[in-house]
């Protein structure tokens, strides 16, 4: 009846399915908006002086490598602080 390579055809059959089906799912606005929450809620804990945006010294201190190494690319009006505008862009 069911031997075992039969069992295990079987098996990394589903597995491929499984993966196939996972790798085309439609990505969620759940998915998509999550770095934008983080970004928001990180303007919020390391906004300092509450000006409503982050100096270089304030994204030093977040410790957040992708925005200390892209804050002049980051900050469009080269005004020296990111915005919540500029951040959401990013």
């Amino acid at each position: 009846m069911f031997n075992l390579k039969n069992l295990s055809l079987a098996a990394v059959a589903s597995l491929l399915v499984t993966f196939y089906a996972s790798a085309n799912a439609p990505v969620t606005t759940e998915t998509a908006s999550a770095p934008k929450a983080d970004l928001a809620k990180l303007l919020s804990q390391f906004d300092a002086d509450k000006n409503g945006s982050l100096s270089k010294a304030e994204v030093a201190a977040s410790n957040n490598k992708t925005l200390m190494e892209n804050f002049s690319s980051i900050d469009f009006n080269k005004d020296g602080e990111l915005s919540k505008r500029e951040l959401e862009s990013f």
